[in-house]
């Protein structure tokens, strides 16, 4: 499933953000697209998104830490 929900509207409506104050929303909104399904986004702040989604991957067991340091008992 593809989702673009990348400084849409309702966010803005939500946290009364302009278009460029929506990256915590579109975070938000992109980890709850995954949670329900989504394996595709298309968004504008490309970097942070990815971050919040292999965080996500990694806390739901899909995704391998890339340098694991912590916790390796």
């Amino acid at each position: 499933m593809l989702t673009a929900v990348s400084n849409k509207d309702f966010i803005g409506e939500v946290t009364d953000c302009p278009p460029g104050g929506r990256l915590g929303g579109t975070l938000a909104a992109v980890v709850m697209c995954i949670l329900q399904g989504s394996r595709i986004v298309r968004v504008h702040n490309v970097e942070p998104v990815i971050s919040a989604v292999r965080t996500t991957e990694a806390v739901l067991g899909w995704r391998q830490p890339v340098a694991p340091v912590h916790n390796l008992v």
